[in-house]
């Protein structure tokens, strides 16, 4: 088993170059390590190169750049075990010693690579291949969320600076997470009432630590305070409600009762990614299946537009995948593996793909070659 793809650290510290050859204890070592997706090589498939909407040195030095401000975040606030009531009142004296953290001009930087990798993609699909670690979930959440959120505003036909607000609110939304005990956020098993409690203070953490920064934007604070929010007025902290409506700029910055425009946005990016990401308390789903999920909310919890228009961007097999042969009219070939190779912007759900392995996991090679919008008959499903 070859490595398809390098691997970083949470410093953008190469770990393992692409090519290496992994042997168990190597395996076991990443699985300690808590990577649970990396890209392997098949042999016959040097063709297939897994797209991104980012590149990957520009996520690679956006994820550090998070990791770099939220460690710093954290070591300022100090949180040990103090009460809700403590904790509240930590923040809110401590909330003006952020301001040189979150607007370091380097944060800026990233956000504005990221922000120009999108507008310069010719991908109409959006495209997420990041290599993901369950340590390094919260930077990486922040960077994966963010490229969903800008590339839904680019969708919406946001001006610049109306990306830039909503990039720079997304990737700091979850900036409250800091006041959290770190073995509550990584706890294999369901919250306790009182630990639900705890997590549903981080958006007003949020609004305390980006609020009182004179140099953010309004827009900024706003995000992070109302992306847990939902459209029946069931979210928190305050239960406001949405209109479902597309999110176009409206007459007023915001009312007392309705989410504001980018934070419903930022709602719809952060389900997306919590739900195709593994994570301590669930286990990663598919794109189809993220697909089933958002259906299930759409209206209620998050802004149907929003959620109709990520939907129609999301490659159901994205290039790289690994996928099963579910069912086809030559019946031999249920339960093959392989990968998908090309993916047709006009019929996503209709992938090229590369047969590698029989339902017996005998190497194909060379692989065969399947366009299956010739075979309308052949079904696959994507390997999780």
């Amino acid at each position: 088993m070859v490595l398809g793809r390098s691997i970083y650290g949470p410093k953008n510290e190469l770990i393992l170059a692409a090519g290496f050859r992994l042997t168990a204890p190597i395996i076991e070592r990443l699985k300690q390590l808590r990577y649970f997706e990396i890209y392997i090589h098949e042999p016959g498939t040097d063709e297939v190169v897994p797209e991104d909407i980012v590149s990957e040195q520009v996520r690679r030095e956006a994820e550090a750049e998070v990791s770099a401000m939220q460690n710093k975040a954290t070591a300022i606030l100090a949180i040990r075990e103090e009460s809700l009531d403590q904790v509240k009142k930590i923040v809110e004296e401590k909330s003006g010693a952020f301001k040189n953290i979150v607007l370091a001009p380097v944060l800026k930087e990233r956000l504005s690579g990221i922000i120009e990798n999108i507008l310069s993609s010719p991908r109409s699909l959006l495209n997420l291949s990041a290599i993901k670690n369950m340590s390094s979930y919260r930077f990486q959440h922040a960077i994966n969320t963010t490229v969903v959120a800008l590339y839904l505003g680019l969708r919406n036909n946001f001006t610049l600076p109306e990306l830039e607000l909503l990039g720079m609110g997304t990737m700091l939304m979850d900036i409250g997470m800091i006041a959290l005990p770190q073995q509550m956020l990584e706890k294999p098993g369901p919250l306790s009432q009182e630990e639900m409690l705890m997590v549903r203070e981080h958006p007003n953490y949020g609004f305390l630590i980006l609020g009182k920064n004179p140099a953010l934007s309004p827009v900024v604070s706003a995000i992070s305070f109302q992306h847990h929010e939902r459209q029946d007025g069931a979210g928190y902290p305050r239960k406001l409600t949405g209109t479902n409506e597309i999110p176009i700029k409206r007459a007023t910055f915001e009312t007392q009762a309705v989410i504001h425009r980018f934070a419903e946005i930022a709602a719809v990016a952060d389900a997306y990614d919590a739900i195709t990401t593994e994570r301590p308390h669930a286990k990663v789903k598919s794109p189809a299946q993220a697909v089933e999920e958002l259906i299930k909310v759409a209206g209620s919890q998050l802004n149907k537009r929003i959620v109709e228009t990520l939907i129609k961007s999301i490659p159901l097999f994205p290039v790289g995948a690994h996928i099963l042969v579910s069912a086809s009219v030559n019946r031999e070939q249920v339960g093959y593996q392989g990968v998908v190779a090309e993916v047709d912007p006009e019929k996503p759900d209709r992938p090229v793909i590369l047969l590698i392995r029989t339902k017996h996991g005998k190497a194909i090679l060379p692989p065969q070659k399947i366009d299956m919008r010739k075979q309308q008959y052949l079904t696959i499903e994507v390997i999780v």
